[in-house]
């Protein structure tokens, strides 16, 4: 996997868990409205599948970054749906717990994403710079 996938792979991390956070504020809004149930986010791999499938064989020639013959940056993750959670149980301070809880954990996803591509891309010019001879 070299720097430009790498730096694709947190751009499509940090999408992802912008969404996580748009639904979070919506469900944040949206405690004390009547009949109105907490949406969650379910995430999956894109390639997961393929990925496991193609995991057993021995003979990939694509080096030691891939996992059954796709590259790492093939695996990324993407939004498979947003789900309604029934909370009958639960009171509006508990959902405004889990609500909270879920944007706490989407915001920290985000920036950790982009501290990786931050790093990738000074990771990039460094590279450039000492192409050039400075």
């Amino acid at each position: 996997m070299g720097i430009f996938d790498g730096i694709n792979v947190a751009e499509g991390a940090m999408a992802v868990h912008r969404f996580r956070s748009e639904i979070a504020a919506q469900n944040i809004a949206n405690i004390y409205t009547p009949g109105y149930q907490r949406q969650e986010v379910d995430l999956r791999a894109t390639h997961f599948q393929a990925a496991l499938e193609g995991a057993g064989n021995a003979g990939s020639a694509k080096g030691a970054n891939s996992l059954g013959g796709l590259d790492a940056a093939e695996g990324a993750v993407e939004v498979s749906r947003v789900r309604h959670v029934a909370s009958g149980e639960y009171d509006e301070r508990q959902r405004a717990l889990m609500a909270t809880t879920d944007m706490m954990q989407a915001k920290s996803a985000f920036e950790l994403n982009v501290k990786a591509a931050t790093l990738l891309k000074s990771m990039a010019l460094s590279s450039l710079e000492i192409g050039r001879g400075s």
